[in-house]
């Protein structure tokens, strides 16, 4: 694929430090999405070849939970953001997130990255309040899967929010999920929940069982805590987090 040769068709997001378009790739007759976003060099020899291991390893195993990265071209003179522009963003971000240092390198590197990835249908907070209580448990189920498929293959993502989590419609009436050697089959309600933001996402394997499972916990939706009965005082007999994603399906799919 190449990047210059896609047409772009609209813009879709932007953040404090990138652009994300909608293109169309007259080759493929297909569109993609085209993230454009200035690096701080030291990050980006941190996280692009973890991204690169991630999709090939992680990403085209599990295609479809995971958005696929199909290409990217390093520019090294970068203008991406008009300095007034992006001191405004600064200054809110310095305010809600006290992040100020990070942004600001990575505004003056030289650096940015193109990106092109398959594209998703939308952010699955946009649509989640408009679904019904069924197809919410069965969209979480889907969601806490993912999040123990990144985590069984030694992998964190760093920015977990709402809106790098996206969902693709689909025709696929139930989807199939394995956990120690048995298959759980779960309603998709018409999506697919894929997570957005991969380039964040580095190498966990030094980590410990005990934190994966913690960090596992973490990332629960706060409602099913209670429902599942987890808490500080019983993780301790999981031995690992296949132990306790089967617990999950067990008790809400079973």
């Amino acid at each position: 694929m190449k990047i210059d040769q896609l047409k772009i068709m609209k813009k879709i997001s932007r953040g404090g430090s990138g652009i994300v378009y909608v293109v169309y790739d007259k080759e493929t007759d297909m569109k993609y999405a085209l993230k454009i976003s200035k690096w701080d060099e030291r990050l980006m020899r941190k996280y692009l070849p973890g991204e690169i291991e991630f999709n090939e390893k992680v990403v085209k195993k599990y295609p479809d939970f995971f958005i696929q990265l199909k290409a990217y071209e390093i520019l090294d003179d970068c203008k991406l953001f008009h300095k007034k522009n992006y001191a405004r963003n600064l200054f809110e971000i310095e305010e809600r997130e006290a992040k100020n240092e990070y942004f600001a390198n990575t505004y003056y590197s030289p650096l940015c990255i193109k990106k092109v990835y398959t594209l998703v249908d939308g952010t699955l907070s946009h649509i989640f309040h408009e679904l019904s209580e069924e197809a919410k448990i069965a969209i979480s189920i889907q969601l806490m899967y993912v999040f123990y498929i990144m985590l069984f293959e030694r992998k964190i993502q760093t920015d977990t929010n709402d809106g790098n989590i996206g969902y693709k419609k689909t025709d696929k009436k139930y989807i199939d999920l394995h956990v120690k050697n048995k298959t759980y089959r779960l309603n998709t309600f018409g999506y697919l929940v894929q997570i957005l933001d991969t380039d964040t996402i580095y190498d966990a394997e030094n980590e410990s069982n005990e934190d994966l499972i913690e960090y596992f916990i973490l990332l629960f939706p706060s409602v099913y805590l209670d429902t599942l009965k987890i808490n500080s005082n019983n993780i301790g007999k999981y031995k690992n987090i296949s132990d306790l994603m089967e617990m999950v399906l067990e008790k809400l799919i079973s």
